[in-house]
C-alpha cells in the first residue's frame, strides 16, 4: 500500500492514496480536509506528528477522526488508554500504530508491545545501521502480521523498495517528508514489486553513484520480466551474515563492486574457471544451496580496446590493483599484451604482477605505453607526460563520461576509451546471466 507523502492539501493528479503530514502543514485547515475526503478520488491518510503525547495532541487527533479519515497514524507512545479510546469509538478509521526511534531496537520486543492493540497496521520507522541490519528487519516484517518497517536513511532505500506493505513516497526530492524517502519517480523504477518478483542487486561501498539500477530494471521492464535490482551499501564485515539473509529473503544474484570482489571469493561454492583464474568477481548467482561466480568485467575490457587495435605485443600499463585490475590483468595477457601494474602500494602490484608475469611499480614510475588503463575508482596524482597522440587512454570508472584523467589524457593527443563504454558491454553480459537464471 503506497501512499504519496504531501506537505499540503494539494493532491497530484492521478494519487490515489495520499498522507497528508499535518505536522509540517503551515496550518490545519479541518473543512479543507473535510472536502478532500467527500471527494472520495483518493483514499486518504492523515498523520500528525508531537514531541509531545499531552492532552493538546489528543484534542487534535479527536477533532482528525471526526472527519472520518480512511487511515490515521497515531503514535505509539500516546497513553494507552487513549490508544484503546481510539480503537473503540472510531472503529470506521484504519488505525495506523506507529512507532518512531532513533535508538536501536528489539524489532520483535516492539511489535509485541504493539500487537496488544488492535490496530489495522503496525508501523516501526527506525535507522539501522547497517544493511544486514535492515535485511533482519525485512525478515522481522515478513513473519509478523500486520507488521510494516521503514527503514530511515539515504542509504536504506533498497529496503524501503522491499519492505512489504505500507510505503511512503514524495512528490519529488525538494517535498520529501523523511530521510531516505523515495519520489513518484524514483519508485516507478521499480515498480510492481511482489512475491513473485525476483530480487537482484549491486553489492560493495560506496554504491550511491552507480548506474547499474537503471539500466538492469529499465532491461527487465522492456523485456517483461518480473524483476528488479536495487543498490546495496555493504561492508566486507557483514558478508559472512549477509548472504544467508540475502538467500532468505528471495535474492537471485548480485553485481559485485570495490572493495568487494576479491572479499566475495570465500562464500563462492562454484566458479566460472576463468572467473577462477582471475581471482575477482563481479557477479553472482544464488540458488537454494549454492553461490555461483563469475567476472564480466574482463570481456567488457577489451571489446572496446580491440575495436581500436590489436593488443597482441602491446605495451599496457594498469593503474592500480584491486578487483577491476586483477580481471583486466587476466585478460590482457590472454590477449598477447605485456603489463605493467602501477599502484600508490608497492606491494599490492607486486603480488598482482607475479601472477601474471608483469612488471610492477608505484604510480610515480609512469612510463611510455601503446595503451593505458585506470583500475582505480578515485585516481591518485599520476605523470602523464608519457601519453602521446599514439596512445590509447581507458578509464574504467563510468560515473562521468570524461573524467579529469581522460580529459588530460584527451589534451595531449591521445585517444580515449570512457567507461561508459565498458560499462554498457558488462551490464549486457551480466543481464544476460541474471535472466538465463530465471
Amino acid at each position: 500500500m503506497r501512499f504519496v507523502s504531501l506537505k499540503r492539501a494539494l493532491i497530484p493528479r492521478g494519487v490515489k492514496k495520499a498522507e497528508f503530514r499535518l505536522d509540517l502543514f503551515e496550518r490545519i485547515d479541518l473543512e479543507k480536509i473535510r472536502t478532500v475526503l467527500e471527494n472520495k478520488e483518493t483514499e486518504l491518510l492523515l498523520t500528525l506528528r508531537s514531541k509531545k503525547m499531552d492532552c493538546e495532541y489528543e484534542e487534535k487527533i479527536l477533532e482528525l477522526l471526526q472527519l472520518k479519515p480512511h487511515f490515521l497514524d497515531l503514535d505509539a507512545k500516546a497513553p494507552p488508554a487513549f490508544i484503546r479510546k481510539v480503537l473503540k469509538e472510531y472503529p470506521e478509521t484504519k488505525l495506523i500504530l506507529s512507532l518512531h526511534t532513533q535508538e536501536p531496537i528489539n524489532l520483535i520486543d516492539a511489535y509485541k508491545n504493539l500487537s496488544q492493540y488492535n490496530a489495522s497496521f503496525y508501523k516501526i520507522a527506525f535507522f539501522p545501521k547497517t544493511a544486514t541490519e535492515a535485511l533482519r528487519a525485512l525478515l522481522v516484517a515478513k513473519s509478523c502480521p500486520k507488521l510494516h518497517v521503514i527503514c530511515m536513511g539515504e542509504t536504506m532505500q533498497f529496503a524501503r523498495i522491499l519492505s512489504p506493505g505500507l510505503q511512503y513516497v514524495a512528490e519529488n526530492k525538494e517535498k520529501r517528508t523523511a530521510e531516505g524517502q523515495l519520489t513518484l519517480e524514483e519508485m516507478e523504477l521499480y515498480l510492481p514489486v511482489n512475491e513473485k518478483t525476483n530480487v537482484y542487486a549491486l553489492i560493495g561501498n560506496p554504491v550511491d553513484k552507480s548506474q547499474g539500477h537503471l539500466f538492469h530494471n529499465r532491461a527487465f521492464k522492456a523485456k517483461g520480466i518480473n524483476a528488479l535490482y536495487l543498490k546495496i551499501g555493504l561492508t566486507q564485515e557483514e558478508l559472512p551474515t549477509f548472504f544467508p539473509l540475502a538467500r532468505a529473503l528471495g535474492f537471485k544474484g548480485f553485481s559485485v563492486t570495490m572493495p568487494l570482489k576479491e572479499a566475495v571469493l570465500p562464500f563462492v561454492t562454484n566458479f566460472d574457471p576463468d572467473a577462477k583464474k582471475i581471482k575477482a568477481l563481479n557477479t553472482l548467482l544464488l540458488s537454494e544451496t549454492e553461490i555461483y561466480g563469475t567476472n564480466t568485467d574482463a570481456e567488457a575490457l577489451v571489446v572496446p580496446i580491440k575495436k581500436r587495435l590489436s593488443l597482441y605485443g602491446k605495451r599496457v600499463i594498469l593503474l592500480g590493483a584491486g578487483g577491476g585490475a586483477h580481471a583486466a590483468a587476466y585478460t590482457l595477457t590472454e590477449s598477447g599484451a605485456t603489463l605493467l601494474i602501477l599502484n600508490r602500494r608497492l606491494e599490492k602490484a607486486q603480488k598482482l604482477a607475479e601472477l601474471y608475469g608483469a612488471r610492477y611499480g608505484t604510480l610515480s614510475d609512469m612510463e611510455d605505453s601503446d595503451v593505458l588503463i585506470n583500475c582505480t575508482p578515485s585516481l591518485q596524482p599520476v605523470d602523464l607526460t608519457t601519453i602521446s597522440s599514439s596512445t590509447l587512454v581507458m578509464d574504467m570508472n563510468y560515473r562521468s563520461k570524461k573524467t579529469p584523467f581522460l580529459v588530460e589524457a584527451e589534451k595531449r593527443g591521445a585517444s580515449i576509451i570512457s567507461g561508459e563504454e565498458m560499462f554498457q558491454i558488462q551490464a549486457e553480459l551480466q543481464q544476460r546471466l541474471f535472466c538465463h537464471a530465471l
